[in-house]
């Protein structure tokens, strides 16, 4: 049996009453002995104060049970109405000093035992504390000489018996001036300290000493129980130091802790300092006028933060609300209040306790991004392009804007739900369009409408997170204009390219043609023998002539088609041979420039050319420019072209809509054919800029 069982045994068994009583005079627990004596259950006497106790007939004052030293008397009435007086002593357990807890023992002065069964329970009693080995028990005399240990003190002071027996008390425990002092008095009242003990090491181990004194023989002793409390230090350290790092962390933190009483809900018993840092309200301020806190509530907010308070009090519920206060400045600030409840030990009602957060600058935050959702729904309301939000996984669409309801002929709320695959007349193809999101560039699928018109239209898709998940943005755009305007630009290219067939067949004809016959008849007369050696000689100078200007003019027939210099060294090369042989005729000057020479493929290669000449041409015929500038820049990423006149400019919009300017629409045309993207700018009698961008690769 361990030295927890035996006390029990004592405990249950003992002749007398026992009580034990906790700060506050509450019982919490009494030995069968009670119910020997008057009759109630144990159950009746624990959770009650002394004063209130089945059967008790005198008002016994609170500081008598707990403060008084002295024994005292009560008087109960048992459960058969009989009148008993119990002769009551106490002893006050102490925690850190003061007294946490009291054992009263109560014995029946009617039925008191004689004097020699008395000494015989107590030398009982004080053998079996001696004996028992959960207590560390030492027995001095009268000169604090040590003249009986038991088992457990040998083992605590690490000593042999016989190496303590007639030594001094002195030796092994560190006694101060009160202790020794205790120790010289003759009295009958038990006393406690807390001390240390030496260690053979040297060491100090921390003791609660416990000292009452016994006369035996007509000898008096004292009798020591000794308690280690090392743990418990420890444990009062541990928690001193987390008292500590508590304090320091409310006093630091931007987070207002507070504590309040259960039974009011505006009386804070704690607040940390950041109260202050928020309200503008010092913690003295408040603990002083606890209504203060009510009082800087925003007074719409007021009301329903009470409601809630109440809850949170009366019926322990979650506190979690966000309301507006009052700064003692006279500022707007948003605070978040989470409570909750702590327990503060074992027997002890629950502690309200919460959290304050300062949100003023999250709140405007959410107010400003809601509002910027506001603006961003809005524009995705108004924007005139078809937009369709659709699940990544089932192709659902999950939002549409009016402009898609208005191009696929569907009510606001039918789009939601469908299949994108279903609006398109080839539903693999959209899925593979779909698939293969996020797409660089758009391309082209044929739709349907509600009433199964087909259209062809551009799709584009991107990925985007909305609330944490993962969706499809999809834009659709009607070509139908826009392919309808290709067709007339295609007619327009093939028009423009059978009258420069013609143009070319004209100058063969009319000009490579009748050379060549000039150059037969020539040469037919000089083969002719009657021909005289003087006209032979005329018409040799005659031949030679026309030859050189028929091969002067198929070279610039064969330049306008396809120039050597651009098959051979590229296109600065060709534009540079091209803007000299322009500037031979002093009638406009052509300032060209290019930083490094380059090749381009081949297609990209004529079709830049054709640009630049067309841009050339288009100055020449139409500005009346005397001035165009002209400058091909490498880039990193492909080719810059800026193209400058300082004719009369011209509005390129109003031209293309009023379907003139063929040349243009080929220039148009031709930039969109190589990828590229182009910015024009012109005013009236300032000339044109034309500034032309491809994103291609180019090799030196």
């Amino acid at each position: 049996m361990d030295g927890k069982d035996k006390y029990r045994v004592l405990f249950e068994d003992a002749p007398f009453v026992i009580m034990i009583l906790d700060e506050n005079a509450v019982v919490e627990e009494v030995n069968p002995a009670i119910t020997d004596w008057l009759g109630y259950e144990i159950s009746g006497f624990t959770g009650k104060s002394f004063e209130q106790l089945p059967g008790l007939l005198d008002a016994v004052d609170y500081s008598t049970i707990v403060e008084n030293d002295n024994t005292f008397y009560v008087r109960f009435q048992s459960i058969d109405k009989q009148i008993k007086t119990g002769k009551v002593s106490k002893q006050n357990i102490l925690r850190k000093g003061l007294p946490a807890k009291t054992a009263l023992y109560i014995q029946d002065v009617g039925e008191l035992l004689t004097e020699r069964r008395k000494q015989h329970l107590l030398k009982q009693f004080v053998v079996n504390i001696y004996n028992s080995p959960a207590k560390t028990t030492i027995i001095l005399d009268d000169r604090n000489t040590i003249v009986k240990i038991n088992d457990n003190a040998v083992r605590l002071l690490a000593r042999k018996r016989k190496e303590v027996i007639g030594q001094p008390v002195s030796r092994f425990l560190n006694l101060d001036k009160q202790a020794l002092s205790a120790l010289r008095r003759n009295s009958g009242k038990p006393e406690q300290l807390e001390t240390t003990l030496c260690g053979t090491k040297g060491e100090e181990v921390p003791i609660l000493l416990k000292l009452s004194k016994i006369h035996h023989s007509g000898k008096s002793f004292s009798f020591l129980c000794i308690l280690d409390i090392s743990d418990r230090k420890k444990i009062e350290n541990q928690l001193k130091r987390s008292e500590e790092r508590f304090r320091q962390l409310s006093e630091n933190n931007d987070e207002v802790f507070w504590i309040a009483d259960t039974e009011d809900i505006w009386h804070i018993t704690y607040i940390s300092p950041a109260f202050e840092t928020i309200w503008g309200i010092s913690p003295d301020e408040l603990y002083k006028n606890p209504r203060i806190w009510r009082e800087t509530i925003y007074q719409k907010d007021r009301e329903y933060v009470e409601i809630q308070l109440q809850r949170f009090f009366k019926k322990q519920q979650k506190l979690d609300i966000k309301y507006r206060i009052t700064h003692k400045d006279g500022t707007l600030r948003w605070v978040w209040n989470k409570g909750f409840y702590i327990h503060t030990g074992k027997g002890k009602q629950r502690q309200a306790a919460g959290i304050i957060q300062d949100i003023t600058l999250q709140q405007y935050m959410q107010e400003a991004l809601m509002e910027t959702s506001n603006k961003y729904k809005n524009l995705f309301e108004l924007v005139s392009e078809a937009i369709l939000v659709v699940h990544p996984r089932t192709y659902s669409i999950v939002e549409a804007n009016r402009a898609a309801c208005q191009m696929f002929k569907y009510g606001y709320d039918e789009l939601p739900g469908i299949s994108l695959t279903t609006l398109a007349v080839n539903p693999e193809e959209m899925q593979e369009a779909l698939r293969q999101s996020p797409q660089q560039q758009a391309i082209r699928i044929h739709h349907k409408t509600k009433d199964r018109h087909i259209f062809p239209a551009t799709f584009l898709s991107s990925r985007v997170r909305i609330e944490n998940e993962d969706f499809l943005l999809c834009s659709i755009r009607d070509i139908s204009d826009q392919i309808e305007n290709e067709k007339k630009i295609l007619k327009a290219i093939l028009a423009a390219e059978e009258r420069e067939r013609k143009r070319i067949a004209a100058d063969i004809h009319d000009e490579i043609g009748p050379a060549l016959s000039g150059i037969m008849m020539y040469v037919n007369k000089i083969i002719d023998p009657e021909t005289p050696p003087a006209l032979e000689k005329q018409l040799k100078e005659y031949l030679r002539e026309i030859i050189n200007k028929t091969i002067r003019r198929t070279k610039n027939i064969s330049i306008s088609l396809m120039p050597n210099l651009l098959t051979e060294y590229g296109v600065p090369k060709a534009i540079n041979n091209f803007c000299r042989q322009i500037n031979s005729l002093n009638e406009v000057n052509i300032n060209f420039h290019y930083n490094k020479n380059f090749r381009l493929e081949e297609d990209i290669e004529i079709n830049v050319y054709r640009i630049l000449i067309e841009l050339i041409h288009n100055s020449l015929k139409h500005s009346g420019a005397t001035r165009i500038d002209i400058e091909l820049k490498k880039t990193k990423t492909g080719l810059q072209i800026d193209f400058r006149d300082n004719g009369s400019g011209f509005d390129l919009q109003k031209i293309l809509q009023e379907n003139n300017g063929l040349g243009l629409r080929n220039i148009l045309s031709r930039i969109r054919s190589i990828h590229g993207e182009y910015l024009f700018e012109s005013q009236d009698n300032k000339g044109i800029h034309f500034t032309i961008t491809l994103k291609t690769n180019t090799r030196v």
